[in-house]
């Protein structure tokens, strides 16, 4: 299992100090927690590991964030940052159909085979 996969202990959450949240928070923000917030316990489970995981995306090199961050929607947005090279390995280990996603090229880009000497 992934350290990313694993849910936090409660004796670590009980270490830290409470932080207190700003006065107001952004405007989408709010709408995150009021949405969560509604939905059955279930749907909340899944939204909240979804968040959870899109925490990740804090991994993702500058070009990986600029390829996914130019996508035309919001899925395609988590479908691009989700195959950039620095998940892609973790998410081919949880899920079987991962490796049918299409890896991002790196920045060095291999000569092409016809330009040996």
């Amino acid at each position: 299992m992934n350290s990313r996969d694993r849910q936090p202990s409660m004796p670590a959450e009980a270490d830290r100090a409470p932080t207190e949240p700003p006065a107001e928070f952004p405007e989408w923000l709010e709408r995150v927690r009021l949405t969560v917030e509604n939905e059955a316990p279930l749907m909340q489970a899944l939204m909240r590991r979804a968040i959870s995981a899109v925490l990740d995306f804090s991994a993702l090199s500058e070009e990986s964030i600029v390829n996914a961050t130019a996508a035309p929607t919001n899925l395609t947005v988590l479908v691009r940052a989700l195959s950039s090279g620095e998940l892609l390995e973790d998410l081919k280990a949880a899920e079987p159909l991962a490796p049918a996603l299409p890896a991002r090229p790196s920045r060095s880009v291999a000569a092409p085979a016809n330009l040996s000497r």
